[in-house]
């Protein structure tokens, strides 16, 4: 069975259910059905979680090689193979563990402001209906509660956001050579450029016919909630267009419905200096792991 060649390995929220979409147009490029699998995280273990959907979040997990590896089956003559969990990023013990199952992969993380992405993350779960607080500061608040409790990664969303410390856990253990950094203002306003930059860091040619019109994942407060819960809950005549449509003409359907129906909040400037602040030694730290200027994420 082959194994990935390359992995997304974060950060969630930032744009790497895009990345996945464009990067699976490719056709010398195979990307896995299931998007995150989350081996890296937990494999060869039995995980149990607390707080909503915690079940139904460790039945998500693949935690055995066999399992992992059939993931794959599709590949045929393909010159990259990957897969996109974007908690790998955030994980501890998922460097050591690519680093011995596959030393040799390519690792794309793409970044975007920490506090932009963890108030994204809240409203997503929101979208959800994984979040029962209605406020993101009650959130962050009971943050270091569901930590204690083992709710899942999902619900750490300011823990997630310390990129820097992240990173150097992966140049610790590979080359500097293997791994990409990306940033989702780049993918959003150059998605063309920051395409051809990781076709050519996989070694695939460049491939110019790619649709980047989609937006996946998109987040915000609905402006008809029955709308949102027709999209999101299962139904009927959703099993219908299931059987009947193309799996990736449907999610790009479902995506631009999803879309129009959202509406993006503001966060409040409080909560944004708050956040700021936490995060700025990290961010100055980030500049220098990436030679790239970060200093509009430290603005309020």
């Amino acid at each position: 069975m082959p194994l990935p060649t390359f992995l997304i390995i974060g950060a969630p929220k930032c744009g790497t259910t895009s990345l996945y979409h464009f990067l699976s147009q490719h056709p010398q490029i195979c990307m896995s059905d299931e998007k995150e699998p989350y081996f890296f995280c937990y494999s060869g273990r039995e995980f149990a979680f607390g707080g909503p959907g915690g079940e139904e979040f460790a039945r998500s997990i693949v935690t055995q090689q066999g399992d992992y590896e059939a993931l794959f089956r599709p590949v045929r003559d393909h010159a990259a193979i990957g897969e996109a969990t974007p908690f790998y990023l955030y994980c501890p013990a998922a460097p050591e563990r690519i680093r011995q199952l596959v030393p040799n992969a390519r690792l794309i993380a793409i970044l975007k402001n920490p506090v932009d992405r963890a108030f994204s993350h809240y409203l997503h779960f929101r979208l959800r209906y994984a979040e029962p607080l209605e406020t993101f500061e009650e959130a962050l608040n009971a943050e270091a509660g569901r930590v204690a409790a083992n709710w899942g990664p999902g619900y750490h969303y300011q823990r997630l956001g310390f990129y820097a410390a992240q990173l150097k856990r992966y140049r610790s253990c590979f080359e500097a050579q293997q791994i990409k950094v990306c940033l989702q203002s780049d993918l959003s306003q150059f998605p063309g450029r920051t395409l051809e930059e990781c076709f050519d860091f996989l070694g695939v040619r460049r491939e110019l016919a790619l649709d980047t019109s989609s937006r996946y994942n998109v987040t915000g407060v609905p402006r008809h909630p029955a709308l949102h819960a027709v999209l999101f809950k299962a139904s009927p005549w959703k099993s219908l267009l299931k059987a009947l449509l193309p799996a990736g003409l449907r999610d790009r359907m479902r995506e631009r419905l999803r879309s129009w129906n959202l509406e993006k909040p503001v966060l409040a400037r409080q909560t944004r200096l708050r956040l700021v602040e936490d995060y700025r030694e990290d961010v100055m730290e980030l500049q220098d792991l990436i030679g790239r200027d970060l200093s509009g994420w430290l603005s309020s």
